[in-house]
């Protein structure tokens, strides 16, 4: 992927995780420390066959645990508007719509925030 190599989500600008059963990755998910002190959660996936497992939240909890120890105040994400299961899992999780901040992809996604 464009712009990501192996420091991309080191500490303390960020971390990501990976999910896994015996050797097949089975979920991921990252964090990164944006420039206002803000904590952009990204890359959010858990296969089909391991989803409604709780691998999404035990990854969403890791990274806010995260953010919080990096003096994080906000968590925000953005989401594929199509993505409408995923939207109500972040909300569960307490996101709420919130303003764009990445004027490239606005047309495709919803964004959404939450204070830590």
């Amino acid at each position: 992927m464009a712009g990501i190599s192996p420091s991309t989500y080191c500490a303390p600008l960020g971390l990501f995780l990976v999910a896994r059963e015996a050797n097949e990755v089975v979920g991921c998910g990252g964090v990164l420390r944006m420039a206002d002190g803000r904590h952009e959660f990204q890359r959010l996936y858990v296969a089909p066959s391991h989803r409604r497992l709780g691998i999404a939240q035990r990854i969403m909890s890791a990274c806010t645990e995260f953010a919080r120890l990096h003096g994080g105040h906000t968590l925000c994400l953005s989401s594929n508007k199509a993505l409408t299961v995923s939207h109500q899992f972040y909300r569960r999780l307490g996101f709420e719509p919130t303003a764009a901040w990445d004027a490239k992809i606005e047309p495709y996604a919803y964004f959404f925030q939450r204070q830590l």
